[in-house]
């Protein structure tokens, strides 16, 4: 590649050999031609493309192929494979496959010399992804800050492939959780399987059994949905509907983390629940949300669906949302930009102003404002205020303040029987005085009127708490105030009639902001784990590509212990609960739960992994979290072929290891649009072979999701659909929403 300027010579760096140690691939070769057993931990800790010799990467890939059928690895067997696929004379012939036999390493090392493979196939990575840097930076095709993030993406999917882990003992977790919640403040019946804790579910299947496949299934957002026109923030500024973003299954927004801080991820799963009934939702602030009846809204007593809310509630909205991009125009044209908006009634109709930097983003405002009369004056007070005749343009400026932490009121007022306009006001002192320091307004009233204190309005005539204060002073004094949230004040509840509705799943936090307010997107099979390990002393592997390892062991210690979740990550808990937490974190810690959240992980991965574990700490269940994020082996014609292709690999596996294996899937919203909610076979998801390759298959189903009363209130029912060697049926559960766990129904008699 040329150099810039009038310089030509080849960059004597780009010459030279790729890294690589061909003697350690070799040893791993040699390793697992002599002990085939080898090849489990092989595969666990290298994949083919990272040997440098393309002979090596062809013996390893057939190697895999040999153990994946449970078939010998030997010069034979080796080379039959290799002629079958037209490869053997490209390796060199069996001479070749004969002379591995001579490396003569102790078979010890293996695990030594596939890191230093490993580490030889990073740097080669690393290598190309400059080069290729080089090469588009010289073409000058894209802009630089493009070429930057093209680059940092795949530094960072290097990086995230070094941090992939194995399985983790939870008692190591539970104590690294503890010490972060500190921070932040005899079996009834003889079966011949194994007892899942739950009496009537063993009764049914007489235990879970070994080498079964059982697919637990579930819609997953049970009906917590919102209206397709939701309008949600993204990484760069700009602002897209929720239709939009599932329709794209691509996102990066906010979300709020257990420190109640706002935070970027990524959706897991994008939803599409078709129709259903919606209801709007206004604020003290103004701020609006349509939603169904089940979606959960962050309360100071935790996440509450809006069935159970109502005028009066506090709910959970960002007191700012500091969002930027990258956008840069001169002042004249963005001040042309505030005179086309106003005019269009609608900021939206110049898409540029929400991917404008900081100090553009604060002129336009500036402009905007000076488009109308910003002060009104009375003998009681003297008021900053922003009028508009359109309810799209007030609500847009309202959301451009939040992000520089301007909190505003959004009014209507009637001026006539026949004329509506729109009113912002800031909320209290701190808001005016950012009105001066971010968006640049003249100085000299706004001083005057912040002289006055903290007594200022909003239209409502109410006095705002300070928006740095959202919590009560009883949880103030615990360092809670240092959050991001503020407390506004649910107004109305409207009911809309049916929308079109969607929903999106957050892995871990399971939250997002929507129209600047807070919104939420089962736990069933983590308590089979938890009591088949803890009551029985079992070993149970679980697989989540859904949540981190952290945030399932949260969930063990507040079943375990009895605690309110929420109370949990805040850390205000009080002595009898810590004392219910210690002893929870003592029983999980002598447990034998053992958790992997690689994300994206393949079946053949998970079988290495899990036959390393069954040899080290014995393997009595499998837990896979779940099924439709597992990744399929090459290319698939669809994505019903690929899982397809993934539940017969996981019941070749459950046949494998002889335990069973619990695999959670997702349902399609058919049974959303049937008057009997209960979900049935024929529902699940991109099924294939799902239903024909399970052994067991059973829905999580609560009434109460789709309409709550006083008999439906803590109930769930399993509903075993299927059982090839036992009937089907209805088990009752009673569910605890606050420990996030499912216990036996309780009987008279």
């Amino acid at each position: 590649m040329p150099r810039p300027g009038n310089q030509t010579s080849a960059d004597p760096l780009m010459d030279r050999a790729l890294p690589s140690n061909l003697d350690a691939e070799r040893s791993v070769l040699a390793s697992i031609l002599i002990d085939n057993s080898l090849c489990h931990q092989a595969i666990e800790l290298l994949k083919p493309d990272e040997f440098y010799r393309e002979s090596h990467r062809r013996i390893y890939d057939r190697m895999r192929d040999l153990s994946g059928r449970g078939m010998p690895i030997d010069i034979v067997t080796l080379s039959s494979e290799l002629t079958r696929a037209g490869e053997l004379e490209q390796v060199g012939g069996p001479a070749f496959l004969a002379s591995l036999l001579d490396t003569g390493v102790p078979l010890s090392n293996l695990e030594a010399h596939a890191k230093l493979i490993k580490e030889q196939a990073m740097l080669r990575r690393m290598i190309l992804v400059c080069r290729k840097g080089m090469e588009t930076c010289f073409e000058q095709e894209d802009d630089p800050e493009t070429i930057i993030d093209r680059i940092e993406k795949d530094i960072f999917e290097i990086g995230e492939e070094r941090i992939r882990t194995g399985f983790t003992p939870v008692s190591e977790i539970a104590h690294h959780q503890l010490q972060r919640i500190e921070e932040a403040a005899g079996r009834p019946e003889m079966l011949t399987g194994l007892s899942t804790g739950f009496a009537d579910l063993d009764r049914m299947t007489n235990g879970l059994q070994p080498s079964d496949l059982i697919i637990v299934a579930a819609r997953p957002s049970m009906g917590k949905c919102l209206a397709f026109d939701s309008e949600i923030v993204l990484a760069d500024g700009s602002v897209e509907t929720i239709e939009t973003l599932c329709q794209r299954q691509q996102a990066h927004l906010l979300t709020l983390n257990s420190a109640y801080k706002l935070e970027w991820a990524q959706p897991s799963v994008f939803v599409n629940d078709g129709v259903k009934p919606v209801f709007r939702v206004t604020t003290r602030l103004g701020r609006t949300i349509e939603t169904t009846a089940t979606h959960p809204f962050l309360t100071m007593k935790g996440w509450k669906p809006l069935l159970e809310l109502a005028t009066g509630d506090q709910i959970a909205v960002p007191r700012l949302l500091p969002v930027f991009g990258n956008e840069t125009y001169s002042p004249t044209v963005i001040s042309e930009f505030a005179t086309e908006a106003w005019k269009k009634t609608d900021i939206s109709f110049v898409p540029a102003v929400f991917k404008l930097t900081r100090p553009c983003l604060a002129w336009f405002i500036n402009q905007l404002f000076t488009q109308t009369n910003q002060i009104q004056q009375s003998h009681k007070k003297t008021s900053f205020e922003f009028v508009t005749p359109t309810e799209r343009l007030a609500r847009q400026t309202q959301h451009l303040l939040l992000r520089f932490g301007i909190l505003t009121t959004l009014t209507p007022i009637a001026a006539s029987s026949e004329f509506l306009y729109w009113k912002i006001c800031p909320t209290n002192t701190e808001a005016l005085l950012l009105l001066q320091e971010e968006i640049g307004i003249e100085a000299g009233w706004l001083a005057q009127m912040a002289a006055a204190g903290s007594g200022h309005k909003g239209v409502s005539g109410n006095k705002f708490p300070q928006a740095t204060s959202p919590y009560p002073n009883k949880l103030a004094d615990k360092g809670v105030n240092e959050t991001d949230l503020y407390w506004d004040e649910i107004v109305s509840v409207e009911s809309l009639g049916p929308k079109q509705v969607y929903d999106l799943t957050i892995p871990e936090t399971h939250n997002f902001v929507a129209n600047d307010i807070c919104v939420h997107n089962t736990s069933f099979c983590l308590n089979i784990a938890e009591n088949v390990s803890t009551l029985d002393g079992k070993s149970v592997g679980v697989f989540s590509l859904e949540m981190s390892k952290e945030s399932l062991v949260t969930r063990l210690l507040c079943s375990q212990g009895r605690v309110d979740a929420q109370r949990m990550r805040g850390g205000f808990l009080n002595k009898d609960e810590w004392n219910s937490l210690a002893a929870a974190l003592e029983t999980l810690a002598q447990s034998r739960i053992f958790i992997d959240d690689t994300p994206g992980i393949t079946v053949m991965e998970m079988r290495a992994k899990a036959r390393r574990l069954k040899a080290q700490y014995g393997l009595d269940l499998l837990i896979v979290d779940y099924l439709q994020l597992i990744s399929g082996k090459g290319r698939a014609e669809n994505r019903q072929t690929e899982v397809s292709q993934i539940s017969r690999d996981l019941k070749a596996l459950a046949k494998e290891l002889h335990v069973p294996v619990i695999a959670l899937s997702q349902l399609s919203r058919a049974s959303e649009s049937r008057s009997d909610h209960r979900p049935m076979l024929s529902d699940l998801r991109e099924s294939g072979s799902i239903e024909q390759d399970a052994d067991v298959v059973g829905f999580i189903y609560r009434e109460e999701m789709y309409g709550q009363t006083d008999e439906n209130n803590g109930v769930a029912e399993l509903i075993i659909a299927k059982q090839r060697n036992g009937p089907t049926g209805v088990v009752p559960l009673a569910f605890i929403k606050a420990f996030t766990r499912f216990e036996n129904m309780w009987r008279e008699g």
